[in-house]
């Protein structure tokens, strides 16, 4: 997404609804983020309550074929299972693979569900059982096959790593793919 693109669609944007802080877009280039602060007309609410006190909010297609189609889904937010870290994503990367898998070209995609993002980087917010290598509260970076572009995901921690020091969450969600 670059900024030229941000810019065309916040200006046409009348809806006065208001993303949550923590979601953000950033442009090509060394890190640049910044929050988004007004709703996207390419992406919308699948529900018209606020869902994310209490619910992970997922990007998400009910199709593949046209971005215009992207949502922002009130997912379950279920508990880690045994070997595994609950993140509250502060940065996602974003990846060719993700813009196939949206315009339904990725080779062997199948029925695999439309969500997107393959690694991100956030903060620790809930421990799974036998997971004692990290900390809640704790920076890490994280990758999965698919699901990072949620405002909360669990991930087994075998696929979690500290962020290394001196790097912000943003830089870091830009490692495991890189």
């Amino acid at each position: 997404v670059t900024p030229s693109v941000i810019e065309r669609l916040t200006a046409e944007s009348s809806a006065v609804e208001a993303l949550p802080p923590r979601l953000m877009f950033a442009t090509a280039g060394p890190f640049v983020c910044w929050p988004v602060t007004q709703s996207i007309p390419a992406i919308t609410w699948e529900t018209s309550v606020a869902p994310w006190a209490s619910a992970s909010l997922m990007l998400t297609m009910r199709a593949p074929g046209v971005l215009d189609q992207l949502q922002l889904r009130a997912c379950e937010r279920l508990p880690p299972g045994p070997g595994e870290i609950e993140i509250e994503v502060e940065a996602a990367g974003l990846n060719f693979i993700d813009v196939m898998r949206a315009l339904g070209i990725y080779p062997g995609a199948g029925d695999q569900p439309l969500v997107f993002g393959g690694e991100c980087a956030g903060r620790i917010s809930a421990l799974g059982p036998d997971v004692h290598e990290f900390q809640v509260g704790q920076a890490v970076v994280a990758v999965m096959p698919f699901g990072s572009h949620a405002s909360v995901v669990a991930v087994a921690a075998m696929q979690t790593f500290p962020v290394p020091d001196g790097m912000d969450l943003a830089q870091a969600s830009t490692i495991p793919i890189a």
